[in-house]
């Protein structure tokens, strides 16, 4: 409803109101999946513990395009006590981020519904017409990966850990 209003709002020439809709949650809160994951495929395909770089290998192109259940179920995430609050917190951060971007002008609101699993920024794009929605797509996957980071190598850590024992 509230994308439609302001596809409405927008062909009128009046002013877009509404900012959490479906496109939003798709190209912008959910770009490469649940937990905007795409930073950490990428540091799993750099990791010395073969499980996790296996893992990251399998995930990257469906990552691109939406879907992380690879990563999900294979790394696993769920249940995962070094995921949890990257996974959980981090995308909460990145939509307090859109939310400010929007309603102070510095990237368009959604003024169109671009399918789902689009690649990064593409989606984002489409949705509201503006380039700058590409630059912040990518600007909060890196902020991601940030996140990501400390939590990740404690995972490799404790993974790389498990690794030695079976061979030792």
């Amino acid at each position: 409803t509230y994308q439609a209003e302001n596809i409405t709002a927008y062909s009128a020439g009046a002013e877009v109101t509404h900012i959490f809709t479906f496109g939003l949650y798709y190209n912008i809160l959910q770009v490469t999946g649940s937990g905007l994951t795409l930073g950490l495929v990428l540091l799993m395909m750099r990791s010395r513990a073969k499980n996790l770089n296996a893992i990251g290998k399998v995930s990257i192109i469906p990552s691109l395009f939406g879907i992380n259940e690879p990563l999900i179920f294979g790394a696993p995430i769920i249940l995962n006590p070094f995921m949890f609050i990257p996974f959980v917190f981090g995308p909460l951060l990145i939509t307090v981020l859109t939310y400010f971007a929007m309603t102070t002008g510095l990237i368009g609101m959604p003024i169109a519904n671009p399918p789902g699993f689009l690649p990064p920024g593409v989606g984002a794009f489409l949705m509201t017409l503006d380039w700058r929605a590409v630059v912040f797509v990518f600007v909060s996957l890196i902020i991601m990966t940030l996140i990501y980071f400390p939590f990740f190598k404690a995972m490799e850590s404790n993974e790389l850990k498990k690794e030695k024992e079976k061979t030792a």
